[in-house]
């Protein structure tokens, strides 16, 4: 395992950029916030935002997810002051912990949203998947790519995945793209290889099946099709940290519908630490969750646990006897940089 030295490494922007960027944008507010009583929540919301996470990256992890937490849902109130068209003031939480969870590991803990309230009104604004009522963190948490290098102990198979453009493609005419970081499970052979030159006896229907089929959760993936025709091979890319990865194409009309490759990247994915990524739908519609709402339901999780069960959050996050600490303290410590990030692009988007 390498360990990442500086924030280019990691691909992070640091912190006091993120939120130097976000302060520039209160002297003329995006979006609908330039109204004067609008103004003056998302000025407001921003400042207590940045200044809660500024005392959260102070502390050490007893307290940390409290204070995270109520930042990122003052944040909320500058992405709702920006982009809800009505009911823009949010109020109360909008999710629960979930009943029943003592004495169960981190990763099965559980997650009630409701259908009113600050979580549910941001799910509306962002046109985001909403998280089904007992949601387990386990199920959340490899959704954000910053808790790869750590993941959680139990956690579930759903990901987030990076798309690229292929510039060689779009300079030709043939909208392409690249998705990466799909299990490495789906470049194994379905069959033995009769031949390897050839890739005779290889079930290359089946492997498109089950790449397809894993795939269907993301409906901004929808629109693909494969360069080759069934039964033959895809194309899949093993790399390293077991993943692999496979170019897709879009419907020519792409290129006119889009100024850019990114502006096409924009329409499918999020912007996230300088790539762009796809999130499945977690209530089996048609829209991705976005990642803001997935920080949203775990960092409230963790507060609730620090807050209202301290001994058991002492035991989680000490690193001498619990393999949930590290992972804890990893999430903790990239939230004070990912979640600005985020928020940046949401209030530009």
């Amino acid at each position: 395992m390498s360990i990442y030295t500086t924030y280019a490494d990691a691909g992070e922007v640091p912190p006091e950029r993120s939120w130097s960027a976000l302060r520039a944008l209160r002297s003329g507010p995006p979006g609908l916030a330039g109204s004067e009583d609008r103004r003056q929540v998302f000025s407001s919301a921003l400042e207590q935002a940045e200044q809660l996470f500024g005392a959260a990256a102070s502390v050490g992890v007893a307290t940390k997810p409290l204070l995270a937490f109520y930042g990122l849902s003052q944040a909320g109130r500058a992405v709702a002051a920006v982009h809800a068209a009505d009911e823009w003031r949010l109020r109360g939480h909008g999710i629960t912990a979930g009943k029943g969870d003592r004495g169960k590991s981190l990763a099965e803990m559980t997650v009630d949203p409701g259908p009113r309230g600050s979580f549910g009104r941001l799910v509306s604004v962002l046109e985001s998947s909403t998280v089904p009522i007992q949601t387990q963190l386990g199920d959340l948490w490899p959704l954000l790519n910053e808790t790869a290098r750590h993941p959680l102990p139990g956690s579930g198979d759903d990901r987030s995945l990076s798309v690229s453009t292929e510039r060689t493609g779009w300079a030709t005419g043939i909208p392409a793209v690249r998705v990466l970081e799909i299990p490495a499970r789906f470049a194994e052979g379905v069959e033995p290889e009769l031949s390897y030159a050839s890739g005779l006896g290889r079930d290359y229907a089946a492997q498109a099946d089950a790449l397809d089929h894993y795939l269907s959760r993301y409906p901004t993936l929808s629109d693909r099709t494969s360069f080759t025709s069934s039964g033959q091979p895809i194309g899949l890319q093993p790399h390293d940290e077991g993943t692999c990865s496979v170019i897709f194409r879009w419907p020519d009309e792409t290129l006119t519908r889009y100024s850019s490759p990114d502006a096409f990247l924009g329409s499918i994915g999020v912007r996230s630490r300088a790539s762009w990524r796809v999130y499945p739908a977690l209530d089996g519609g048609n829209k991705p969750v976005h990642p803001l709402m997935v920080w949203w339901a775990i960092l409230f999780r963790l507060s609730m646990l620090a807050r209202y069960e301290p001994e058991d959050w002492a035991t989680m996050t000490n690193v001498n006897i619990s393999t949930d600490a590290v992972p804890i303290e990893h999430l903790l410590g990239t939230a004070m940089s990912a979640v600005p990030e985020l928020l940046f692009h949401v209030l530009v988007r």
